[in-house]
């Protein structure tokens, strides 16, 4: 009954981050909509969190490690991302580093820690059954961290807190989630809620492929100036 519930609960959520997300993306930047879109996607991805978290202590074998290490890091990506867009860049004479920029690349680090540790884990474990998550996953998604988690580092210099960086910083991460989100729903392991006949399509891959062509394409506006993000 509890484990139907969290499952229901989880798909629910999950719907939630992927359809507020392609809202968020797709909508002129800055209007009302993506504000409205942008706060449900983020607020859907922090409450995946907690739901598998309390799958996994309820029901261990339901989530996998790497399940917990992509909700923590999805989560942290999106906070961080909102962070750099609701937060106004410090007025002169006021503290340039704020307790947040010291907390983010701490998170990181740790989220990356985390991973590293569940991957070498893994890898020690003699049989490994087929719906196991591959170690090499483990790995990449520490990778990333560290590398979120440098790019945290790097929001102490003032030259990185301008408006083009700052949007910069919000744009990626959350297409970067967003990503993970689409991949997980249609292709990973989220597509089990779907009928088999979709499934089963090659087309599948589709949703994934259109939000990386969208999120570059508005990440290269950015850098050509052409865009800003607005809060």
């Amino acid at each position: 009954m509890i484990s139907s519930f969290l499952f229901l609960t989880h798909s629910v959520v999950g719907g939630a981050v992927v359809a507020a997300g392609v809202i968020a993306l797709c909508v002129s930047k800055g209007s009302k909509p993506h504000k409205i879109a942008g706060s449900v996607y983020a607020l859907a991805v922090c409450l995946m969190t907690p739901v598998v978290l309390i799958q996994k202590w309820w029901s261990p074998e339901s989530v996998s490690p790497l399940g917990v290490i992509f909700v923590l890091l999805m989560g942290y990506l999106v906070l961080t991302a909102r962070v750099a867009m609701v937060t106004a860049p410090p007025s002169i004479g006021k503290p340039t580093v704020s307790r947040w920029q010291l907390t983010a690349p701490v998170t990181a680090i740790s989220i990356c820690v985390l991973s590293i540790w569940f991957g070498f884990s893994a890898s020690q474990q003699t049989s490994l059954t087929e719906s196991a998550p591959p170690i090499e996953a483990y790995f990449f998604f520490a990778t990333l961290a560290f590398a979120a988690a440098c790019l945290d580092s790097l929001t102490l210099s003032k030259r990185l807190k301008s408006t083009k960086h700052r949007s910069l910083r919000h744009a990626w991460r959350m297409s970067c989630v967003l990503f993970f989100s689409t991949s997980t729903l249609f292709t990973g392991p989220g597509a089990v809620v779907l009928p088999e006949t979709l499934r089963s399509s090659e087309r599948m891959v589709l949703p994934q492929y259109i939000v990386i062509l969208v999120a570059v394409a508005y990440v290269i506006k950015i850098i050509k100036g052409k865009r800003r993000v607005t809060q």
